[in-house]
């Protein structure tokens, strides 16, 4: 099995089409036709039906896609990795969670560029799921979030965050040093949707969560909802000035 017939089979899978393929891999379609037929036997199976001019994957062919696709990733990154290391000049895609983005983000890159100054770094700020949907489909190379526990999937831990509860300033608990959980137990709490996507079930303890598509709504809705909170990690002193919120 040589990595071109991987190639040309992932191809085919993309453009259910063998002319289409062919033109995309640079080769005459009868080549692409005996590479994917030669593939067939070598594995004892069909991978794909052959409707005309069009084929769909079998069921075998589904699942040897999915390895397929991680083989030619990890090879493509491992070329990089070894351009990287070697002074080459290459483009990292990182995805991160919004929270992270005034915080450690730019500490990681000035690092980074510091280390491998002839490597950009493309960077796509995203909520979790579509973090872990893009690592998975390969959009992203890293990913810098709270979990992940898709399978096949390679993670680090880095550091831990204190949380904090945030409020307005004119809140009724902005001045206690101290609070019990049953202090917010009537107050309603505004929750970033991720928070309800990862666990798909409410918290028992809190009386009211109101859940939100993105950060800036969910600022915005802790300003103008009366006597309402959120959980944050650190906020920069200038954010926390610009909406009127104490931590």
């Amino acid at each position: 099995m040589e990595l071109t017939q991987l190639k040309y089979f992932q191809a085919m899978a993309k453009c259910h089409h063998f002319t289409q393929a062919a033109e995309e891999m640079a080769v005459s379609q009868s080549a692409l036709s005996r590479s994917i037929q030669k593939l067939e036997q070598e594995l004892g199976v069909t991978l794909f039906e052959r409707h005309g001019r069009t084929s769909e994957l079998t069921e075998a062919g589904q699942k040897f896609l999915f390895h397929v696709d991680r083989v030619i990733r990890e090879l493509a990154l491992a070329e990089q990795e070894i351009e990287l290391d070697n002074g080459g000049a290459g483009v990292v895609h990182l995805s991160f969670l919004h929270s992270l983005g005034d915080t450690f983000l730019p500490l990681i890159l000035r690092q980074f560029h510091e280390r491998y100054p002839h490597i950009d770094v493309k960077l796509n700020q995203q909520n979790s799921s579509m973090l872990s949907e893009q690592l998975t489909s390969g959009e992203t190379d890293i990913c810098l979030c709270s979990t992940m526990n898709e399978p096949d999937t390679a993670w680090m831990y880095l550091w831990s965050e204190e949380m904090f509860l945030v409020v307005p300033e004119d809140h009724p608990l902005a001045q206690k040093s101290v609070l019990q959980r049953s202090d917010l137990a009537d107050l309603p709490e505004i929750v970033h949707g991720d928070t309800f996507r990862q666990s798909g079930q409410p918290d028992q303890h809190v009386s009211r969560k109101i859940y939100t598509v993105d950060r800036l709504a969910q600022l915005s809705l802790l300003e103008k909802l009366p006597n309402s909170y959120m959980w944050a990690s650190a906020m920069p002193e200038r954010c926390l000035r610009r909406w009127g919120f104490v931590q």
